[in-house]
């Protein structure tokens, strides 16, 4: 019996151990299994942020078309002669039949000429001289007018003249002498200084004339 006992004991303690052990290894695998499963399977977020689509870069601005040039500013005046010779000691400019002719916007152009005038180095100035004739065209009701002198100082960029000689000034019905005189070739105004005599004969006007 007591043999018999024991044989009992023992196998009942190896079938214990070995149900132990098969347990232990089913706990095993499914541990193994989860954690398989837990390490290959997404979570939420990287789920979640795979369906996001990824979001495109703004396009880029076209680039501005570079401004329209500037209109290039219309000529005020033109200035010719038939021979020039210049001087490097001063930079100066002398002009044989020297022609100035300034361009009103709205007007009657005024020219200029001379039998010779000097320019300045920088331009700025001319001296026009001997024979100077300073001439407006007709328009409008208002007849050519000319001016004559000895010497006139221009300057074209301000479209001013002025001498300190004896002048000149006659139209179709006026005949005007003064000494010393201004002109603006832009608003058309004459300055006479001194000693301004005149005569004015109306039958020569021309028609309108009566009117201004």
């Amino acid at each position: 019996m007591t043999g018999n006992r024991w044989i009992r004991l023992s196998a009942a303690l190896g079938l214990a151990t070995a149900l132990g052990c098969v347990k232990g290894e089913q706990a095993n695998q499914s541990a193994d299994s989860t954690a398989r499963n837990l390490t290959l399977a997404p979570t939420e977020s990287t789920a979640a942020m795979r369906d996001v689509p990824a979001q495109n870069a703004p396009p880029a601005e076209p680039p501005k078309p570079p401004p329209p040039p500037k209109p290039a500013a219309p000529t005020s005046y033109t200035l010719s002669a038939a021979k020039m010779v210049h001087y490097p000691d001063d930079d100066t400019t002398l002009l044989t039949s020297p022609r100035l002719v300034s361009l009103g916007p709205t007007k009657a152009p005024v020219t200029i000429t001379a039998l010779q005038a000097v320019v300045s180095s920088n331009g700025e100035h001319v001296y026009f001289q001997d024979d100077v004739r300073v001439t407006r065209s007709a328009f409008g009701d208002s007849s050519e007018l000319v001016m004559r002198t000895a010497f006139l100082h221009v300057v074209p960029d301000e479209k001013l003249a002025m001498t300190d000689r004896a002048v000149t000034i006659t139209d179709a019905a006026t005949t005007v002498t003064a000494v010393g005189f201004e002109l603006n070739s832009e608003t058309r105004e004459i300055k006479l200084l001194s000693h301004v005599r005149g005569s004015y004969d109306p039958n020569k006007a021309p028609r309108g004339a009566a009117k201004r």
